[in-house]
């Protein structure tokens, strides 16, 4: 069995470990509560944004609409000289009047083989400046919604196009999973981070327990040097008292009991207390630490062995 007051002060480490990993646990918790309530909030921002955009370019859609119906008759749309043509031309495609467009430019890619033939569509400026994705370093076609499909329409049996829309397909999917296998690493940090945390704390209460258990060995061994000099009582100041409840374990409890008996046997109780607490003790002291004392109940070990030792039949009232 183990002292009290040493195994009170184990359970105390041990509920203070508990609470390091409960905080941990919920520090972990926070972590990824925060990061959910930024996707979160950054998924609602940016919803907000397109809702917004979309409002904004139905209303320009609305302006470019009653444009568009003069530009088409006209037939001077194509070739598309400059990036802001492109975005006039964009916002002018309508579902009303797409299919005037995609017929216009499939007229136009007709008249030869694709790679002569674009340039009646996009002009030479959009040729050097935009691909379909945007890659090395060029603007993308893509960006346009109205206009790129109404071109990709009636072109997405070519060969090329067909091709390039292949790999632009195999891009995306391999973003796609980057971003899995981040979200993996991710999660798998948080992982390792918390078996670190775990691995340190046990690596502390393993070495809290072998401190505990060596200190035990020492006050046993101080115990049983001073039960064989008899020299424990009267117990004449606190760090002496502090001593003997360290010292009182349950396989030495008995002697100390034994001890005290014998010198409250002595005389009356008022009389005899003295051989075993010194004067300073009695002056100091008292059971509950009333009026400004301190408490003889705080020594959890000495404290029910006196009590053990006054309550003998011997003991003279």
């Amino acid at each position: 069995m183990e002292n009290p007051i040493l195994r009170q002060e184990y359970t105390e480490l041990r509920r203070e470990v508990e609470g390091i990993k409960k905080s941990v646990e919920e520090l972990r918790g926070d972590v990824m509560a925060a990061l959910e309530n930024m996707s979160k909030t950054i998924k609602s921002e940016l919803s907000f944004i397109v809702d917004k955009l979309a409002s904004q370019s139905a209303y320009i859609k609305q302006i470019a609409k009653r444009e568009a119906t003069s530009t088409e008759a006209q037939g001077s749309t194509f070739p598309i000289s400059s990036e802001e043509d492109l975005m006039g031309v964009d916002l002018k495609i309508l579902p009303e009047n797409r299919h005037i467009y995609i017929t216009k430019m499939k007229e136009l890619l007709l008249q030869a083989t694709l790679s002569k033939s674009i340039k009646s569509v996009l002009g030479e400026e959009i040729i050097m400046t935009h691909n379909i994705d945007g890659i090395v370093g060029k603007k993308r076609l893509r960006t346009y919604a109205s206009f790129f499909p109404a071109l990709l329409e009636d072109e997405m049996e070519n060969p090329i196009l067909r091709q390039e829309y292949t790999e632009l397909r195999r891009e995306v999917e391999g973003i796609k999973k980057s971003v899995e296998e981040l979200r993996g690493d991710v999660m798998a940090a948080l992982e390792n981070m918390s078996k670190t945390i775990k691995s340190e704390l046990s690596f502390i209460v393993d070495k809290l327990a072998s401190q505990s258990a060596y200190i035990k060995q020492i006050a046993k061994r101080e115990a049983t040097s001073t039960e064989a000099q008899g020299s424990t009582f009267p117990i004449s100041s606190e760090e002496d008292l502090m001593g003997v409840d360290l010292k009182i374990l349950p396989e030495n409890r008995h002697i100390y009991i034994t001890k005290m008996k014998e010198l409250l046997l002595q005389a009356t109780l008022s009389k005899s207390i003295k051989s075993v607490l010194g004067e300073e003790i009695i002056m100091t002291h008292n059971i509950d630490g009333i009026v400004g004392k301190k408490r003889l109940r705080t020594y959890a070990s000495f404290f029910p062995a006196l009590l053990e030792a006054e309550d003998a039949e011997e003991v003279q009232q």
